[in-house]
Parts: structure tokens; C-alpha cells; sequence
């Protein structure tokens, strides 16, 4: 008998391990669920009536996340003690209440895993979106990188045309170079009386 007790106690306590792992999970998940379509947590994940609302709210709408709680509640069973006697009360009629909560929790299951592919399309959604904003960040820089060349040798001609450069003109060179035309007739004029005075001196030597 004491062996029997011992093994039931560990199967409790395996199944509330086991339980409580899954609870911490659901709680996790929902919150980044709702951090994906809200942009910030909540702490609605880790309440037990709460988290049936928002995996309703999640998975479809508000509406849903409202009639899971009502199920939730007529569902529900309670035990009343009357003259030392425990008897189990619930607000629906005890031949449909086991039907129901079969139901329910096969709702549950569904809309949970309407939730993890909700929560696997953001998530793809998401990196495309980044994929995409890398890709037109690349693409700009290189357009800019493309750019930059084409400027550069108009910058180029800028400076050359607005550099100061002073270039001599041939003639301007050859009248700095040949002496001007008034010394030359100077010369001229200088020469001039000496052969005068020479044929001037021949003359009177031939009378």
C-alpha cells in the first residue's frame, strides 16, 4: 500500500512538473506573440484566466478571446460539501458538461496552434521586410558609390578653368625679344650723315 501511495505522489508530482513547464511556455510564447503584433509585452500571459483571453485575441479577436473565458467558466466544475458529503456542481447540465469541456480544450489546442502559425507568418513577414530594407540600403550606397566618379572630373575642369595660367602670344614674344621700330630708325638716322659726309668727301675728290 505504501508503495502504491509513493508511486501516485510521484506521478503528481511528474504531472504538475510537467504542467507547470508547459504553463511557462504558453506564457512565454504568448508574450512574444503579443510583442510581434503589439510591439511591447503584456502581463496577461502569465495570469490563468487572462491567458485565455489573449490567445483568444491573438489567434483570431477580442470576440473569441471573450467567449473562451465564458466557456472557461461553464466548463468549470465546483465541489459543494453538504452534510459532510462533496458533490460536484456546474453551471451546465452534468450529461452535456463532459461533452463540453472536450470541446473546450479542443478549441484551446486549435487556437493554439492558429496562434504558433500567426506567430511563424509574422516572423517571416518581418525578415522580408528586412531583408528588403537591406537590400535598398545596398542599393542606394552603390548608386552613391557610382556617382562619386562622375563628379570628380568636373571638379577637375573646374579648377582648370578657374586656375589662373598666362601664356605668351608669339607676337607678344617677338616684341619683347626684336627691338622696336624707333630704335631701329634711330640707327638709321645715326648712319645716315657719315655716308653723306663720305660720298660728300668722294665728290670732291673726283673734281
Amino acid at each position: 500500500m505504501d508503495e502504491i501511495i509513493q508511486t501516485m505522489t510521484q506521478f503528481l508530482l511528474i504531472a504538475l512538473a510537467l504542467i507547470l513547464v508547459i504553463y511557462i511556455c504558453c506564457a512565454i510564447f504568448l508574450n512574444k506573440l503579443n510583442k510581434l503584433v503589439y510591439g511591447k509585452g503584456t502581463p496577461m500571459a502569465w495570469i490563468p484566466i487572462a491567458n485565455v483571453y489573449l490567445l483568444g485575441k491573438l489567434a483570431v479577436n477580442k470576440i473569441v478571446g471573450w467567449i473562451l473565458v465564458l466557456c472557461f467558466f461553464l466548463s468549470g466544475k465546483t465541489t459543494v460539501e453538504i452534510n459532510g458529503v462533496e458533490q460536484a456542481s456546474s453551471l451546465l447540465p452534468s450529461s452535456f458538461s463532459g461533452l463540453f469541456s472536450k470541446i473546450y480544450s479542443i478549441a484551446i489546442l486549435a487556437l493554439f496552434i492558429c496562434a504558433i502559425i500567426r506567430y511563424v507568418q509574422l516572423k517571416k513577414k518581418i525578415a522580408k521586410e528586412m531583408n528588403n530594407m537591406m537590400a535598398s540600403t545596398t542599393t542606394t550606397s552603390q548608386e552613391r558609390n557610382l556617382e562619386t566618379p562622375s563628379t570628380a572630373p568636373l571638379q577637375e575642369k573646374e579648377i582648370v578653368s578657374t586656375s589662373p595660367v598666362s601664356f605668351q602670344t608669339p607676337q607678344e614674344n617677338i616684341g619683347t625679344s626684336s627691338p622696336s621700330s624707333s630704335s631701329i630708325s634711330e640707327d638709321l638716322q645715326t648712319k645716315n650723315p657719315k655716308e653723306e659726309e663720305k660720298s660728300t668727301h668722294l665728290d670732291h675728290l673726283y673734281r
